[in-house]
């Protein structure tokens, strides 16, 4: 008996989309689990705060882009140079990401 591939097609227009940028990524934040791997936490992180770049429109000021980059930097050393990180230290990022979230919801308002 041979099989064949069947193809599925995905029509996303069906789809609804129920919840803000904003809150789609704190409750990905809120699911971060800092007791894992420093890199997988860190690997979410990023994408958390990027995408929810992407499907925002919003100016920088200096300062919280700064904010972001530094996050996004560590984030890299951890992920890609294995850099050490205490648990603590995970968790208190992870509430700076929120923090970055909520302010720029704040001014996109």
């Amino acid at each position: 008996m041979v099989w064949k591939k069947r193809d599925i097609i995905i029509n996303k227009s069906n789809y609804i989309v129920k919840n803000t940028p904003m809150e789609i990524a704190k409750n990905r934040l809120a699911n971060l689990n800092e007791k894992g791997f420093a890199k997988d936490f860190y690997t979410e992180i990023s994408h958390i705060t990027r995408e929810y770049i992407d499907r925002t429109l919003f100016l920088f000021d200096d300062n919280s882009f700064s904010e972001w980059t530094d996050l996004l930097y560590k984030a890299d050393l951890v992920k890609y140079a294995k850099q050490a990180i205490e648990v603590s230290e995970m968790e208190s990022d992870r509430y700076k990401a929120i923090d970055f979230i909520d302010n720029f919801s704040a001014r996109s308002r």
